[in-house]
This record gives C-alpha cells, sequence and structure tokens, in this order.
C-alpha cells in the first residue's frame, strides 16, 4: 500500500474516531474534560491518516480533540485498561488473542488497512527466504502484528518458525533496524519507513507482504465495549 494511499483514508480515521467520541461524551467533543486520546503502537506510516487527520485540523472541524500519543502495544491495552486512553490504533493481534482468553470488553469498530503493511528484509548474504534456515530473525514482541507477519512468511516460505529460524524479540520498530544494522540479527519484519531505511543501507527485501493476498486488519482501532455500548 502506497503512502498516497494511506494519506487518502485520512476520512476513515477521522470518522472512526469522531464516531467513538460522539458516543463517549454523549455531547460535543470540545465540551468534554480532556481531549480523546489516541494510543498508536509505534511511528510507522500505518498511523499517517490518524496524524494527518490530527495536524490538518480535521478533528477539530468536526468538534473532536484528539490527543494521540505513542504507547507500546502491550502497554497500549494495559492504558485502555487502566482508563488513561480511550482508543488503541494497532494490530488485531491484541483482539483475537483476548477474546480468546475469554475477555469480551475489548472490541474492534474500524480499520485502516486490510493489509500485512511490512517488508522482510535481510542481509545481503541471504538471497532468498530458504536461506534464513538456522538465522536469527528479528521482531518487536513475541505476539505482536511483525511476530504474527514474520510467521505468515516463514510459513509460506516452507520453513517452520519454531524450528527453522532463531526468533528474537528486539523491543521497538526502530530497534529493529538498529539490529540489522549492528549485525545482532541476519532478518527482520519492517514496515514503512524503516524498510526504505534498510534499503537505503543495502539490506536485501525478501518479501513485500502487502503483495500478498493475506487478510489482517493491520491498523484497527480498538476500545472498550462498554464505551461504545
Amino acid at each position: 500500500i502506497s503512502v498516497t494511499t494511506m494519506i487518502t483514508r485520512k476520512h476513515t480515521a477521522v470518522a472512526s474516531v469522531l464516531f467513538l467520541c460522539l458516543h463517549l461524551t454523549g455531547k460535543p467533543a470540545a465540551t468534554a474534560e480532556r481531549a480523546l486520546r489516541v494510543a498508536y503502537s509505534s511511528p510507522t506510516v500505518t498511523y499517517l491518516p490518524l496524524w494527518v487527520a490530527k495536524e490538518k485540523g480535521l478533528f477539530s472541524k468536526y468538534g473532536v480533540e484528539v490527543e494521540p500519543i505513542s504507547v507500546m502495544s502491550q502497554l497500549a491495552i494495559n492504558a485502555l485498561f487502566g482508563n488513561e486512553v480511550e482508543i488503541v490504533a494497532g494490530g488485531g493481534v491484541g483482539l483475537v488473542a483476548l477474546h480468546a482468553q475469554g475477555n469480551r470488553d475489548l472490541v474492534g469498530f474500524a480499520s485502516i488497512n486490510n493489509k500485512l503493511v511490512f517488508s522482510i528484509y535481510a542481509n545481503q548474504s541471504i538471497p532468498d527466504a530458504l536461506r534464513l534456515r538456522g538465522k536469527r530473525f528479528g521482531v518487536t514482541r513475541f505476539g505482536g502484528a511483525l511476530d504474527f507477519a514474520a510467521r505468515y512468511f516463514l510459513k509460506r516460505s516452507g520453513l517452520n518458525p519454531a524450528k527453522d529460524v532463531i526468533l528474537i524479540q528486539i523491543g521497538t520498530v526502530p530497534d529493529l533496524l538498529r539490529g540489522l544494522l549492528a549485525g545482532s540479527v541476519d532478518a527482520a519484519t519492517l514496515p514503512v519507513p524503516q524498510n526504505l531505511a534498510a534499503r537505503a543501507q543495502g539490506f536485501r527485501e525478501l518479501a513485500d507482504l502487502a503483495q500478498s493476498d493475506a487478510r489482517y486488519p493491520g491498523a484497527t482501532f480498538l476500545t472498550r465495549r462498554r464505551l461504545i455500548s
């Protein structure tokens, strides 16, 4: 998915957050006690519509005061349940995992895209996916969106993620690029713009998962059920 396409979807972010805000307040957002806090998991182009809507004043235009906050995925869910934020913009993995555990309080009410907007990058000594066997593969955290994308790619390439590669949790998306540069991992799942930086540094793109047939709620707006009931 191109950056241009992501920008043109900014109205999805506006309409979705506006919809929830009206349910939360029951009155114009300008009279709310504080801005509607929207946590996003990482500084990637996936959340560009949210930032564009904020910077261009599109939320204010409709009477909604929104405060985007950068929070790591799992911490963001905790912040949501702790009433520190009202919305989490992130992958659908957390929603599915909590539902599988019997928690029905978390709901997804909109999504900006339905693609795995990630690329797989490796050092130049790895010409194809099969050469990843025995190599160190970096993801942000197990169970996250980048981990899901990595496992999907590996399985589609005929590799067993649990046996054929060494999956390593690194922490944040920028840390994945640093890990490649430092040689602490041999390959990694990267979103935009880190994939562009990896390409500029001479790393090899093994796959652009946005071009695959996988359907994934990559930028899903999550909230608590009681807030929209």
